[in-house]
């Protein structure tokens, strides 16, 4: 059974509620993105040197956006590392997935483009070097982003997420698709 602390499960309750509740007081449009990218840093993947790599990343997100600019979404963020156990020692500490939640805030910066900020918190999930052991952490996630508005119902955001805890860095050319 996985275990959530107390914290990231109010944090996923008021969410929810606010998502809802907001829904329902005013308009706004609801947001899915999907994303590749590159993550680096902390514990993405160690090589022989103890050095950290790089390695490419899926990011999914589902949001709402109320019509003031502010909003909240779900996300996650996934290492895409199909060959990393056949190259890498059997003891390397590795990242494998965030997912959390966040609240959001939309900017205009000219007629199309909008500057989009993040804060929020979620969980890690760590494999820790040996097969089947894994560690699971509840840490802080800060983002920014360009968002282009090419027209109504698509977006590209070139998109930078940091976790706060295990200090990856993950950078996401976002498309998004409002409605």
């Amino acid at each position: 059974m996985l275990k959530t602390s107390r914290l990231a499960r109010s944090a996923i309750a008021v969410a929810s509620f606010l998502v809802a509740g907001g829904a329902l007081a005013q308009g706004g449009t609801w947001q899915p993105e999907i994303g590749w990218g590159r993550i680096e840093g902390g514990r993405v993947s160690r090589d022989d040197d103890g050095h950290s790599r790089s390695a490419a990343s899926v990011d999914l997100a589902m949001g709402y956006r109320w019509d003031n600019g502010f909003g909240i979404r779900a996300l996650y963020i996934s290492a895409v590392e199909p060959f990393k156990d056949f190259f890498n020692q059997p003891s390397a500490r590795s990242f494998n997935e965030f997912d959390g939640v966040q609240a959001t805030g939309y900017f205009p910066l000219a007629t199309r483009f909008n500057l989009m900020t993040g804060l929020g918190l979620g969980r890690t999930s760590l494999n820790r070097g040996v097969p089947g052991d894994h560690q699971e952490l509840t840490e802080g996630v800060v983002s920014a982003g360009l968002q282009y508005n090419i027209v109504k119902y698509f977006s590209l955001e070139l998109h930078a997420d940091y976790l706060a805890r295990t200090h990856e860095r993950n950078l996401t050319l976002l498309a998004e698709f409002p409605f």
